[in-house]
């Protein structure tokens, strides 16, 4: 009948909708890398940095003094890549620093660690960077 076939498009249609935002939402993961790195038995799990992730890092280097900015910098991207120590997120990890956010503890403590571990993470999440932008096609965009 036409009236069945009427409700069967619209179902169909409302379905690819459906489909398509659910696609649509995919996107925000595209390009997302996690990699866990064992150092002298402590395995670290760190993952790329969406685009809000970013500024925030950019955000919280920008407040640090004009001095510690470079020092600072790994340090702080580390703190918003770096997701659990052990299977224990960073924020419960962090949680006995100070500060007065989750995000302000996780950077203290990664300013604590000693500096050849946060160069050793910071090279873990270079290459998950590296392999990021190879992923969705960055380095075609360079040339």
């Amino acid at each position: 009948s036409p009236d069945l076939e009427k409700i069967s498009e619209n179902v169909q249609g409302n379905t690819s909708d459906l489909m398509s935002a659910k696609s649509l939402r995919e996107i925000i993961f595209l390009g997302r890398l996690t990699e866990e790195v064992s150092i002298s038995g402590f395995n670290f799990k760190l993952t790329t940095l969406s685009g809000s992730e970013q500024r925030s890092v950019i955000k919280s280097i920008m407040s640090a003094e004009e001095d510690d900015r470079i020092l600072s910098a790994k340090a702080i991207a580390i703190a918003h890549s770096l997701r659990s120590i052990n299977s224990i997120p960073l924020s419960e990890a962090s949680s006995s620093s100070d500060g007065d956010s989750d995000l302000r503890r996780s950077i203290n403590f990664v300013f604590d660690m000693q500096s050849s571990l946060v160069d050793r993470l910071y090279s873990v999440y270079e290459s998950l960077a590296k392999r990021s932008g190879e992923e969705v096609g960055l380095d075609e965009l360079k040339k």
